[in-house]
């Protein structure tokens, strides 16, 4: 089989922009909101809380503009081959992931007609991930259906389609320590950020020489789990 290269349609990246945009705008308002919150409650004589919550707002805006542009930098990195041996998913800030044709155990085609391919690992990402809006959709069903039978998963990616939701939940505990002042809330908000983040940790080392980026984040998570205990341990003796 001749080599096939592969690429994501510029055309479709503004849709995918605004909805980086968005997500990333209500988080960071929600954080923005909940610093505020704590800041300015007990008032504000020297203005010293207004400044800083200015300032926090102008850097989120910074964040957003930085993580939109770097997003379509990742976006249009994404490169997949398909020659007579493997098939090749290389992007920024991934390990390039190679899987031989021999060793391919499920092609999997799911509700938002996104491509799942697995090899022998069942590692979470140790699998190549083909999105709808690849140019040649079609050839490279055609090509893939020749490799093994595609199987049909009609059930939604629940992540994907409530990940918002499920990031505003996980998010909720920290700012909780922050914001509540009753000992008992103080308590349990506490305990499930500090565990969320240590699950979070352990698992972004044991993945860090694939998902690259996490290299360069891993060393603020002991940071904020130390903020988190500070914090709660001056509420609880108050």
């Amino acid at each position: 089989m001749e080599t096939q290269v592969f690429r994501l349609n510029p055309e479709s990246y503004p849709a995918l922009r605004k909805r980086i945009i968005i997500r990333t705008t209500l988080l960071m308002l929600i954080a923005w909101g909940g610093v505020s919150f704590m800041l300015l409650k007990d008032g504000d004589n020297d203005g010293t809380g207004m400044w800083f919550v200015i300032g926090m707002a102008l850097f989120y805006g910074y964040l957003i503009f930085k993580t939109s542009k770097k997003r379509r930098k990742i976006y249009e990195s994404y490169t997949l081959v398909i020659d007579e041996l493997n098939i090749t998913r290389k992007q920024d800030g991934l390990k390039d992931m190679q899987v031989p044709l021999s060793e391919i155990t499920i092609i999997e085609k799911n509700a938002e007609n996104r491509f799942e391919i697995r090899g022998k690992s069942k590692a979470p990402f140790e699998r190549i991930l083909i999105p709808r809006q690849v140019e040649g959709y079609d050839r490279v069903e055609e090509i893939l259906a020749g490799i093994k039978p595609i199987e049909i998963n009609p059930k939604p990616n629940y992540l994907e389609k409530y990940g918002l939701l499920v990031t505003l939940i996980l998010i909720a505990p920290i700012l909780g320590v922050y914001i509540v002042d009753n000992k008992i809330i103080v308590s349990i908000c506490a305990v499930l950020a500090v565990t969320m983040l240590v699950y979070s940790m352990f698992y972004m080392l044991k993945y860090k020489n694939t998902v690259k980026s996490w290299k360069h984040t891993l060393w603020m998570l002991p940071l904020v789990i130390i903020s988190i205990l500070v914090v709660a341990y001056y509420k609880l003796i108050s």
